[in-house]
């Protein structure tokens, strides 16, 4: 965590003094412009004087002088750099500045949602964007899901596959394979239950190992356990027979979650349904998590923090290239 810290405060101060040179270089070249500017027209002035009593006088006046556009270009390497390795470093520190930009965003927002989002109760909650905390239940089915690496037994699973590729110092690894269980499973939080439909859901944070079968294999895998605590941030359907707009990975299960949550529920009312919990149509983020929502919003927040040092350690340098493409753009198509 030191470790994590000093290199942070370093990016932080390398920002912080990256940006005053960008300031100073922004600041030289205006400065330089319009010096270069009224320079050029004091010579066109004392030219068309000269060249008017040069007439009056009888002679021939003097050939106009050519000016050097370059000169209104900023004097500083970032500006005389060649096109192509212009194009290079812009395109080397903008994109991922603002990715970084789109990712703090992102991650802010989450960590607002999770805490902002009170914690609801399936027996009695609205439909829409609810968080949910309970454990994680299997459905009814003839054949149990199964890791496909680990092969442990459970109700969902995400698996890595890379593969160590080339020969001696140009050895890297290589993912062979990215594939996620997309099999509706439940959740329980003592109230009732819900059939969560995985696809599109964020699931960074269930528990996740990496292991070696070989020298040149190297697996990574997450699962998530039946009865394992999980957290749900998602949006809440509660569907009636005919299951008219349900989803297509859901309509086989709603019956079976019907009838087991009035099994187990009886007391749950008059109007029976179904629960799901699924990507909301809103655009929000789908999370289930194994981790406490506390460590959640933690992890968001740091991740904003380091995405925010990173913008600021980018910011400088695209400035600056940018100032540079502008110092062309204004010598090829300006002047």
């Amino acid at each position: 965590m030191r470790a994590l810290h000093s290199v942070g405060l370093g990016l932080l101060l390398w920002a912080i003094f990256g940006l005053f040179c960008s300031y100073q270089a922004g600041e030289l070249y205006f400065q330089q412009r319009a010096d270069s500017r009224r320079m050029q027209q004091e010579i066109m002035a004392d030219h068309a004087s000269y060249s008017a009593l040069l007439v009056e006088q009888g002679f021939e006046p003097p050939p106009t002088p050519e000016l050097d556009p370059w000169a209104e270009r900023l004097d500083t390497w970032a500006a005389q750099l060649p096109i192509p390795q212009l194009a290079v470093w812009l395109g080397c520190t903008l994109p991922p500045a603002l990715l970084a930009l789109w990712r703090m965003l992102r991650a802010l927002r989450t960590a607002r949602q999770i805490e902002d989002v009170p914690t609801s109760r399936l027996r009695g909650a609205a439909q829409g964007f609810v968080e949910l905390h309970g454990r994680a239940a299997a459905l009814p089915q003839e054949q149990e899901l199964r890791a496909p690496l680990s092969g442990d037994e459970c109700v969902w699973w995400a698996c890595q596959v890379f593969r160590q590729e080339g020969i001696g110092d140009k050895k890297h690894w290589r993912m062979t394979r990215d594939d996620r269980s997309e099999q509706p499973f439940l959740v329980d939080d003592g109230s009732g239950l819900a059939l969560v439909l995985p696809s599109g859901a964020d699931a960074a944070s269930v528990a996740w190992r990496s292991w070696q079968p070989s020298s040149d294999t190297r697996y990574v895998e997450g699962v998530v356990h039946a009865g394992d605590p999980l957290y749900v941030l998602g949006e809440l359907r509660t569907l009636r027979a005919p299951w008219s707009g349900a989803p297509e990975p859901a309509a086989a299960w709603l019956p079976q979650v019907e009838a087991m949550a009035g099994q187990r529920f009886p007391e749950g009312g008059e109007q029976p349904g179904a629960n799901t919990l699924a990507l909301p149509r809103d655009g929000r983020r789908f999370i289930f998590s194994t981790q406490p929502q506390a460590s959640l919003v933690s992890g968001e927040r740091w991740a904003a923090a380091l995405c925010l040092l990173l913008f600021l350690a980018l910011t400088p340098p695209a400035l600056m290239a940018l100032v540079g493409a502008w110092g062309h753009i204004e010598y090829y198509y300006l002047s």
